[in-house]
């Protein structure tokens, strides 16, 4: 979630953006275990994780452009990265929805079809 309020935001500056989807870093990491330096080191590089618990352990995502130079230690896994969240409300936005975006600090926030909604015209 951003610290930003939907008001300090106007329509006019968002820009449309369908959601297309990105290749995922897969990575296993064993219970009771941490990462190696240098799969820690890609996960430290995303603010984006997602961690699923699977039997013996869990498998940690990223997308796949944070693991640059690190690819070797990693599953590629082809459109894993299949959806992000609103940086208001958390909804997901899925492959191929509309959401729109503004620039923030180094990157961007993601607002879903409801916050859009309620950003002020201007």
């Amino acid at each position: 979630m951003v610290t930003a309020a939907l008001r300090d935001f106007k329509r006019s500056s968002l820009r449309e953006y369908v959601f297309p989807g990105t290749d995922a870093a897969v990575v296993f990491m064993p219970e009771g275990t941490r990462p190696a330096q240098e799969i820690q080191e890609v996960l430290d590089r995303s603010y984006q994780q997602r961690w699923f618990p699977i039997q013996g352990g869990a498998r940690a995502k990223v997308p796949f452009h944070y693991a640059e130079g690190r690819e070797q230690l990693f599953e590629r896994e082809i459109k894993g990265w299949d959806h992000e969240h609103c940086d208001f409300c958390e909804a997901s936005v899925a492959i191929d929805e509309l959401c729109w975006t503004a620039p923030s600090g180094g990157g961007f926030v993601i607002f879903c079809k409801n916050c859009y909604a309620k950003v002020p015209n201007e």
